[in-house]
């Protein structure tokens, strides 16, 4: 594992080291020796304002830690201009990187919407948790936190979430936030894969990830949330 990159960063990538996390903090987009340094899965996630309607609110951050590296990437964007980031598109279209998100089908609309991005081979540790603990019926059960805690022993804050993510300068308290929100995806996938493998739904959980690539095409083009029900009766006169 590469716990130190072995190639210049550009002049403004950032480089800080927050109770024990290591953190290049880039700019509009992934350096492409970065990108290129990636081996095997890569774990992804987001962070935007408040709004997190994909065509009203503003993609603030994009996280990214690869199975091979101890170091989170987190690339910061101008909300004030549009974004352009060629090199994180093409990671994030690229089929021979799987993408882990947690929930991912929020920052997906967000990458498609702001970016252009189209992801391909993604895997979503909320739908693992849903389809492996049927019997949590709440939300707030197959969120990051929760899962953390009891498959990994490990505890996170989530009072940065709702920050001022677009402050042209983040604090330390919002890099660590960031960075935790991919630091342990690997790991609870690791643990998630095997239950489902051993109920023997793994194949239909892959299925289900993959389906999530026709669904942010649907979310895009401003569908309704279940395609599939039977739809809204027109009210009688």
């Amino acid at each position: 594992m590469n716990t130190s990159e072995n190639f210049p960063m550009p002049a403004d990538t950032e480089y800080h080291e927050i109770d024990g996390l290591k953190i290049y903090l880039h700019h509009d987009d992934l350096p492409a020796e970065v990108y290129i340094s990636f081996k095997g899965p890569v774990a992804v996630d987001c962070e935007m304002n408040r709004n997190l309607d994909h065509k009203k609110g503003k993609l603030c951050l994009a996280q990214f830690k690869a199975a091979n590296s101890d170091i989170n990437h987190l690339v910061k964007f101008n909300v004030d201009k549009k974004n352009n980031a060629p090199v994180l598109v093409h990671l994030l279209e690229n089929p021979n990187y799987e993408k882990i998100f947690h929930f991912g089908r929020v920052d997906l609309a967000f990458l498609g919407y702001k970016l252009g991005a189209t992801p391909r081979n993604i895997f979503c540790t909320r739908i693992a948790s849903k389809m492996i603990r049927r019997d949590k019926i709440y939300a707030e059960d197959h969120s990051l936190k929760p899962l953390l805690k009891e498959y990994l022993g490990v505890e996170i804050s989530k009072e940065e979430q709702c920050s001022m993510w677009e402050n042209e300068v983040l604090t330390e308290n919002q890099l660590k936030y960031a960075a935790l929100d991919v630091e342990y995806l690997h790991d609870l996938k690791a643990r998630l894969l095997p239950i489902a493998m051993m109920e023997k739904i793994d194949d239909l959980l892959y299925e289900n990830c993959h389906f999530l690539e026709t669904q942010i095409k649907n979310d895009l083009l401003g569908l309704p949330e279940d395609l599939f029900s039977y739809g809204t009766r027109r009210p009688k006169n």
